[in-house]
């Protein structure tokens, strides 16, 4: 079966490589023969065992932004005309283009890759439903593999995606919250909504150390665009001050050095800044590493506090005790499932006595959280559905 993967973000952000490679190997467990991706960033999934052919989005050119805006719907229109006439609108788009719609019609099955895309706190949400919009167009079989879908403000946003998934086979999600939305808000077939796990948690290979480096902690934060709040700099701010609070308590106290993680190279610009804030506690490791790499150096850890939230699944999956600051509705919900609610902080209202004290008792109460943490886990990989119901549709 011809497997084509859309909405792949790529390797700029390690917690999306992580689920394009799980994705793949569980296509390829499940029986797929032939896997091709649409991925804006490329460069290292060119090594992925059984991926055939990797497309850029059609609206992905290179040219300035400030043109390709206005270029947007022109390209997009024409993208429509050839999904939808095989002969007379080839000359509209090059022929790049002309490979990735070639490989829409040559598709037994479209998978909307795993991840947290369907939301609109910025304008590429339209830009993903696109690229399910033109395998509707050309009538393929559609799943949306695990992810967070929503929050959706725009009544255009909410009524373009109920017509999206309507035309989907089944959509699956990791948490609650997604859930509900989908139900609730969107009001999707029951049948079609699964509740499936975050697929990173499948992730093989993995190096885990048992010796214990006592003396660093690792970190992740997000250059967040703070959309719900009315004063964005001020959020911003109350952010920083929040990690400086807990990063200073956690050097006296238990007198860790903090070493904040690149998981998203966009992030380092405020990973530098807090570093100047504390020099002598904070140092910023800007080296891309692996999804692999990162589980491994963070399994040497006894603490994680993260933003990223695949960070702090990677924390989870080397069985290290950890707390997140949630900025999307996906942290709170998956920790809420896993009945780790306790983990968590919103980034809104970050309560920095909450925070700290959170802190102090999982790292002195290290054996019980280890334990609580990995028997959740377990029960989270026990609740895998998409790799049986993706088995019957690649074999069926």
């Amino acid at each position: 079966m011809r497997v084509l993967v859309t909405n792949v973000f790529g390797d700029l952000n390690k917690g999306d490589k992580a689920l394009v490679e799980t994705l793949v190997n569980v296509l390829l467990e499940q029986g797929a023969t032939e896997i091709s991706l649409v991925a804006i960033y490329n460069e290292s999934l060119h090594n992925l065992r059984g991926v055939e052919n990797i497309h850029k989005p059609l609206h992905r050119l290179s040219m300035p932004k400030k043109v390709l805006i206005f270029l947007y719907p022109f390209i997009l229109f024409f993208g429509v005309l050839n999904i939808k006439f095989k002969h007379g609108f080839r000359w509209l788009i090059s022929t790049r283009q002309l490979k990735l719609i070639e490989a829409y019609r040559n598709a037994d099955l479209v998978l909307s890759c795993p991840g947290g895309f369907l939301e609109d706190s910025n304008k590429s949400y339209y830009l993903n439903l696109y690229q399910l919009v033109l395998a509707i167009l050309n009538k393929n079989k559609i799943i949306v593999a695990p992810q967070s879908i929503g929050p959706i403000k725009s009544k255009l946003g909410r009524t373009l995606l109920g017509w999206v998934l309507k035309n989907c086979e089944k959509v699956f999600v990791r948490e609650t919250f997604s859930e509900n939305f989908l139900l609730q808000v969107i009001k999707v077939d029951r049948k079609k909504v699964l509740l499936s796990t975050d697929m990173a948690f499948y992730m093989k290979g993995v190096d885990y150390s048992q010796e214990k480096n006592k003396s660093i902690m690792y970190s992740t934060v997000v250059n967040w665009n703070f959309p719900e709040s009315d004063d964005k700099d001020l959020a911003m701010k109350e952010y920083i001050s929040a990690l400086v609070d807990v990063y200073n308590h956690i050097n006296k106290k238990y007198n860790k050095k903090i070493v904040i993680l690149n998981q998203v190279e966009t992030d380092l610009p405020l990973a530098y800044k807090i570093q100047e804030l504390l020099p002598s506690i904070v140092s910023v490791d800007k080296k891309s590493y692996s999804p692999e790499q990162m589980i491994s150096m963070i399994s040497k850890t006894e603490f994680f506090l993260g933003t990223r939230f695949h960070s702090c699944i990677f924390s989870m999956m080397s069985n290290v005790p950890f707390m997140a600051i949630s900025y999307l509705p996906k942290t709170k919900g998956i920790l809420d499932w896993m009945g780790l609610s306790n983990y968590n902080v919103d980034i809104y209202n970050i309560d920095e006595g909450y925070l700290k004290e959170s802190v102090d008792s999982i790292i002195g109460n290290q054996e019980y959280h280890r334990k609580l943490i990995g028997d959740q886990v377990e029960m989270l990989k026990r609740n895998d559905t998409f790799s049986s119901i993706i088995h019957n549709y690649i074999n069926g």
